[in-house]
C-alpha cells in the first residue's frame, strides 16, 4: 500500500550515480549510534539520524526495473 512505502531521502539522477551495465558495486549500509549511512564504492550518498521511536531493526533494498546479483552479502554486528 502507498501509505506503507517510505519516500526516498534523496535521489541522485546524474550520470555518475546511475547504474552501469556489467559493473560491480560495493554497497555498505551502516547503522551505528542512531545514525544510518549508505555508501556506494566508498562514497557516502546519504546519512540519516534516527529520532526517538524510529528504527525497528529492519531494512529493505528498493529494486525497480533492474537485474541485480548480490554476492558476499553480510550482516555484521559492530
Amino acid at each position: 500500500a502507498d501509505d506503507k512505502v517510505k519516500p526516498l531521502l534523496k535521489e541522485y539522477t546524474d550520470a555518475s550515480h546511475l547504474l552501469v551495465p556489467n559493473q560491480w558495486y560495493q554497497i555498505r549500509i551502516k547503522v551505528e549510534k542512531g545514525i544510518t549511512t549508505y555508501s556506494v564504492n566508498g562514497e557516502e550518498l546519504f546519512r540519516y539520524v534516527l529520532t526517538g521511536g524510529e528504527g525497528d531493526g529492519h531494512f529493505g533494498l528498493r529494486l525497480l526495473q533492474n537485474h541485480v546479483l548480490f554476492t558476499d552479502f553480510k550482516v555484521t554486528t559492530l
